[in-house]
């Protein structure tokens, strides 16, 4: 089953900005009912000794309350909303980010 970008999802997003908003909860029950059904292991966290691993709340709940990062499965939809905004300066960014790596390594 795919979670992000998941068809299914955008489907039910279609439907709420074109106002369906039952339509577009119920394309959301489907998608919670495959994903329930499916038995697999979605969280993209490899770290082995995390106890929240494929524990969402928990985990996202977590990292609102130490403010400090991401969990991972938030890394690939907050770097292509990023992307966008950094080609607007040619992505430049990039030079700043080495710049400051450099200087903490000295």
């Amino acid at each position: 089953m795919q979670i992000d970008n998941s068809p299914i999802m955008l489907d039910a997003i279609a439907e709420f900005k074109k106002g369906n908003k039952i339509r577009g909860r119920e394309i959301q029950d489907m998608f919670i009912a495959e994903l329930d059904a499916s038995g697999e292991d979605h969280c993209p966290c490899k770290n082995g000794f995390c106890k929240y691993h494929g524990k969402c709340r928990e985990c996202v709940a977590l990292h609102r309350g130490h403010m400090d990062h991401l969990p991972v499965c938030m890394h690939a939809l907050v770097n292509k909303k990023l992307k966008g905004l950094c080609e607007l300066t040619e992505n430049s960014i990039i030079k700043v980010i080495k710049k400051e790596n450099e200087a903490r390594s000295k």
